[in-house]
């Protein structure tokens, strides 16, 4: 397949190379920008040739957040260069240190058979500020939750938002059941922002999904709201009926009832990470409380 024929336009200075993650492509006066390059063995050949396909060359690897599917090629694309990397600064430790990266996904250090992806560290030249402009037209735009500091891109021009993983597609959402984030509450807010710039005309790039816009697009924040609220009213009604419940039970009943996925030791450690930010949502509204016994930490539902 020719090059090009990868790529769709979806601006005057905007394209998108799908994928999962899709990756975005957008011009600026010091060249192309690439964010999120992705991960794959042969996806950083990809890119550099549909750039060198629209007569450009690359300035800048621009990362929504710290996760490696999405950072992995960096390293190559970069390689031998003096490349700008950016991403927000509560990323950077993501990006910059499999340890923290660890702990942030599996909610503790793990052997890196057990991450099962490349081992890929980068180091960031340039930290983002929510809601500036880094190169002119391009915002960064706060949608944490994800991870914390997960940031989405508005290319203003074109209308085009960048919500990579703030938003899942519904095929990602109806195999995972358990929307992996950091902080599940936070990106219920984030999807709310998105809405926003979809009423206001923006289409939207998730990270994996097709791209929306208008009424689709408005579905698929939607149907990621509900998503989310339906883990929160399966964790409190399994703490209120079978608890007082620990966290590692809670996690394989949930990846059992909640999802398609292959219950495996991974992915009850990435839903335990998204389950206890959801533990700690019920535990501010007062809802469950903590308790002790003689061999782990449980939760109850306040009497």
């Amino acid at each position: 397949m020719h090059m090009m024929e990868r790529l769709r336009k979806l601006g005057e200075r905007t394209w998108i190379l799908p994928g999962s993650p899709n990756t975005t492509i957008v011009e600026s006066d010091e060249g192309f920008i690439v964010i999120d390059p992705g991960i794959g063995g042969n996806r950083d050949r990809i890119i550099e040739n549909s750039i060198k396909e629209l007569q450009g060359e690359i300035s800048a690897i621009v990362l929504t957040h710290g996760h490696t599917d999405h950072l992995a090629v960096a390293q190559e694309l970069i390689k031998g260069s003096k490349k700008r990397i950016f991403a927000h600064r509560l990323c950077v430790g993501l990006i910059e240190s499999l340890e923290l990266r660890f702990n942030v996904v599996y909610g503790g250090v793990v052997g890196k058979r057990f991450a099962s992806m490349p081992s890929v560290i980068l180091k960031v030249t340039d930290f983002i500020e929510w809601n500036e402009e880094i190169y002119p037209g391009i915002r960064a735009i706060d949608l944490h939750g994800h991870t914390p500091g997960h940031t989405g891109f508005a290319i203003e021009d074109d209308e085009i938002l960048v919500a990579a993983d703030s938003i899942l597609g519904e095929k990602v959402l109806r195999r995972f059941g358990i929307p992996f984030a950091s902080d599940l509450r936070s990106w219920i807010n984030s999807l709310e922002k998105l809405r926003e710039y979809v009423e206001d005309g923006y289409k939207v790039v998730p990270g994996h999904g097709p791209i929306a816009e208008k009424k689709r697009a408005i579905a698929m924040i939607e149907k990621n709201i509900f998503t989310v609220k339906k883990v929160y009213d399966y964790v409190y009604d399994i703490i209120s009926k079978k608890g007082p419940i620990d966290l590692e039970r809670l996690a394989v009943l949930a990846t059992k009832e909640l999802s398609e996925a292959q219950l495996s030791p991974r992915q009850i450690y990435l839903n335990r990470t998204a389950l206890a930010s959801v533990i700690g949502w019920l535990q501010e509204e007062r809802k469950i409380e903590a308790i002790v016994n003689d061999e782990r930490v449980m939760f109850k539902a306040h009497d």
